[in-house]
């Protein structure tokens, strides 16, 4: 048997070749007596039919055809083993009506039962697969749910602050420069501001040069000279930004332009666009949002400076208060000012 398998292993059989070529030509039940195989001129001279005779007395060939177009698909072969203890007669088993009828229903029930064994192959990988699908949609859920646990916690985390430590406080001498700057500059303003005042009108309201934002400003200049924020590029540059943002923007909040956004709506996205500027230009300044929030939120006084309020009193304080800045936190040898123009 080993000899007859091995003699036949991985062997491609054409039309007419061998037992499964003969069924093949001939698309009906093809039996041999393999006693007689000598005379089998189709047969004669097959090398792997000499290991067949040793073991089997009988073969037949079922084809297994296609239902609708009758083409063959494939072959089965049966063999009936030497039996020393029967007297069967090989020709009269082949010659068997019922066996023959039995042998042809199953060449017709056989590519019905392909047909069913590999729609149940297919059932069995669909079944496999959505099982697999849902397999991964749970662990990427729990993955999911893990992952947002594990932000949340990340970002709850932070609110109890850095590793930093409070550095407290400057020394004496350090808040008396802050103090000092701080008062003198103001104080040059605010001078400056209540003389404006009285003897200078635009458009029948007082020119002024004072303004809250720059009360910040001076606090940066001499309470934090080294800041990146307070250097007289981010001042000035995040000055004129938030500016004309805050003017550009105004045009359509009032009635006598086009009042296409609300005033409430305007308060709120002239800082932000300011700051989005100030952020990509490296030119960012706090005080300037507040600069940009007065302007709207101003009345008749404000308002009609228009495109002036750029220049007063806008750019007037910036470039006072960097002078004096200047000339005032370098007096000291611990300070200096400005890290860069």
């Amino acid at each position: 048997m080993t000899a007859m398998v091995k003699s036949a292993e991985d062997k491609q059989y054409e039309k007419g070749d061998g037992f499964p070529g003969l069924t093949w030509a001939r698309k009906d039940l093809d039996w041999h007596n393999l006693d007689m195989i000598a005379h089998d001129d189709d047969l004669c001279g097959d090398q792997r039919l000499v290991q067949a005779k040793k073991i089997f007395c009988v073969s037949v060939g079922i084809p297994i055809a296609d239902p609708n177009s009758r083409v063959c698909k494939g072959v089965l072969m049966l063999y009936k083993c030497h039996d020393k203890d029967s007297k069967l007669d090989p020709d009269r088993f082949m010659a068997d009506e019922n066996l023959k009828k039995l042998l042809v229903e199953a060449s017709d029930m056989i590519p019905t039962v392909l047909d069913l064994e590999h729609m149940m192959k297919n059932f069995r990988k669909l079944i496999q697969e959505n099982a697999e699908e849902a397999e991964n949609k749970k662990q990427e859920t729990k993955e999911e749910e893990t992952g947002l646990l594990t932000s949340f916690k990340a970002y709850l985390s932070k609110f109890r602050g850095a590793d930093h430590t409070f550095p407290g406080g400057h020394g004496y001498r350090y808040a008396s420069w802050a103090c000092l700057g701080t008062m003198l500059a103001l104080l040059l303003i605010s001078g400056v501001d209540s003389v404006l005042r009285q003897n200078y009108n635009y458009k029948d309201e007082e020119l002024f040069v004072l303004i809250g934002s720059y009360g910040a400003v001076a606090v940066m200049l001499f309470a934090a000279p080294t800041s990146l924020l307070v250097q007289p590029r981010n001042i000035i540059g995040g000055h004129v930004i938030a500016v004309v943002c805050a003017v550009s923007v105004d045009y359509l909040t009032s009635e006598k332009y086009y009042p296409i956004i609300p005033q409430w709506i305007a308060n709120a996205v002239v800082p932000a666009i300011a700051t989005w500027i100030m952020c990509v230009t490296g030119l960012i300044h706090p005080p300037a949002g507040a600069c940009a929030v007065i302007y709207m939120r101003g009345g008749p006084e404000i308002k009609s400076l228009g495109w002036l309020y750029l220049a007063i009193p806008v750019l007037v304080d910036a470039v006072v208060l960097i002078m004096l800045a200047i000339a005032i936190n370098n007096l000291s040898s611990k300070r200096k000012y400005p890290l860069y123009w």
